[in-house]
């Protein structure tokens, strides 16, 4: 599985949303059933399932659900 697969997958499951209503060009903060608690959850997931950590900078460049697949896809690499 790719990376934005699951990243992908990891939205769907803490947003409880299908993976078709998540786009590349959506802002990240406007996604469906989104809120504070859940953008920690999703940060966790992440880091536990691919294995890296964000730096604090890094939350604050997330503008859509494109700049969280690059910023994940540069630290895994």
């Amino acid at each position: 599985m790719n990376i934005q697969a699951k990243i992908f997958r990891i939205l769907s499951e803490e947003l409880e949303i299908s993976t078709e209503k998540i786009k590349l060009n959506a802002p990240y903060a406007s996604l469906e059933n989104m809120d504070s608690m859940t953008q920690v959850s999703i940060t966790n997931k992440i880091e536990e399932e691919m294995e890296i950590e964000f730096d604090f900078d890094d939350l604050f460049d997330i503008e859509t659900v494109e700049d969280l697949v690059e910023i994940v896809t540069n630290k895994v690499q």
